[in-house]
């Protein structure tokens, strides 16, 4: 039984009968194995891509490119995938829907979309925290991403640290690293808790109880010797920190800063500050909120009138959280985006990440500084 399927016949249809049977045949031994019976092209379009949505016996890895291909069937995945395809000097027809073009290159480079369907998945993410070196170096010409071994060595720190506090979970600990727009972008998957839910096997209702994956994502930028962190749990960040310092640097306190990001420019530029740089993929950005921490008003916030004049800022009090309103290039509504004195940045999902960091460090909200709290393990021998 199979909790992950793909049911959407009008997405088939997009994607074509044409590119579609390309797909099947190169899935064609795996349907054999588990016994599945193709439509037959003999069907009428609707009745093709309906039979095609309800394959009972579908290999786990053709549903896997099925909903791969969805999540980069936009005019953004569209984007990201020619660069790629361009960069690598591949051919692929550009007379084709979304839907058609992500096949396409599935089909011709099926490494080359899967790193750039890992890419996206990281510009979706919505929330990162910031953590760079106590004296920063750009590290670009001499920073080359760990060996096979070290990344071994790391799994096995991470499956430890589970071992002793997340007994009920699973400890598989897997990891993959790849380049992406001057960063070692490192994906750390492992097994969550348990969960019960039911799901329709025939005319049946059953609970099943399976435990999904979960996903960690710690980016090293070697320019600014920053690593930033997407997770749950502080303690896990803290993990990881420790973790990539020891197995990269050999210095278990490597990122011990948490200032990654001031707000003093909107203080020393005024509207200056929300000028993005020429060629960001930013239109505008409007500032639509402002916390300010004072002695006698602890929380103070200041937001923008409903014709979107600008938030006054003050000369007094510690600017603790801005809130941004960002039109990017191609979208047609503007997407929230809230920076946080320290090291925490959230976004809101179709936000271009990679733009938003060029604005921030153009204009100065990035900063570094010392600041670390050692955790507390008793995983005995872990850093040996």
């Amino acid at each position: 039984m199979k909790l992950r399927t793909f049911s959407n016949p009008r997405f088939l249809e997009q994607i074509g009968r044409g590119m579609l049977a390309q797909l099947l045949d190169q899935f064609a031994p795996e349907f054999a194995r588990q016994g599945a019976v193709l439509p037959a092209s003999s069907l009428d379009d609707d009745a093709y891509y309906s039979e095609v949505a309800r394959l009972p016996q579908a290999p786990e890895r053709f549903v896997e490119a099925l909903h791969g291909i969805e999540t980069m069937a936009t005019e953004r995945g569209r984007e990201r995938l020619s660069q790629a395809i361009q960069a690598a000097q591949l051919e692929v027809s550009r007379d084709a829907t979304h839907a058609e073009f992500a096949t396409q290159v599935l089909l011709v480079q099926p490494e080359l979309f899967a790193q750039q369907q890992e890419a996206a998945r990281i510009t979706g993410l919505t929330s990162f925290e910031y953590y760079g070196s106590v004296t920063p170096e750009d590290r670009s010409a001499t920073f080359t991403p760990p060996a096979e071994a070290t990344l071994q060595r790391m799994r096995a720190d991470i499956d430890s640290w589970l071992a002793a506090h997340r007994d009920s979970e699973e400890r598989v600990t897997d990891m993959e690293v790849f380049p992406h727009d001057g960063e070692w972008v490192f994906f750390i998957r492992r097994g969550d808790a348990c969960r019960r839910l039911p799901v329709v096997e025939g005319q049946r209702v059953m609970m099943r109880q399976f435990r999904p994956a979960r996903d960690l994502v710690a980016a090293y930028c070697p320019q600014r010797d920053e690593l930033r962190l997407h997770g749950r749990s502080a303690r896990e960040k803290q993990l990881i920190r420790e973790v990539f310092g020891w197995r990269l640097f050999g210095d278990l306190r490597r990122f011990e800063s948490r200032r990654a990001f001031t707000l003093e420019p909107l203080r020393a530029l005024g509207p200056d500050a929300l000028e993005a740089p020429v060629g960001s993929g930013i239109e505008r950005v409007e500032l639509r909120g402002l916390e300010v921490h004072r002695e006698e008003e602890v929380h103070r916030v200041e937001k923008t009138d409903e014709h979107g004049a600008m938030v006054t800022v003050p000369d007094e009090g510690r600017l603790m959280r801005a809130s941004f309103l960002i039109r990017f290039r191609g979208q047609r509504r503007a997407r929230p985006v809230h920076l946080y004195a320290g090291n925490q940045l959230r976004m809101s999902r179709h936000c271009d990440a990679t733009a938003v960091h060029r604005w921030l460090t153009e204009r100065g909200f990035r900063t570094f500084n010392h600041g670390w709290t050692p955790m507390n393990t008793d995983v005995g021998g872990l850093w040996e």
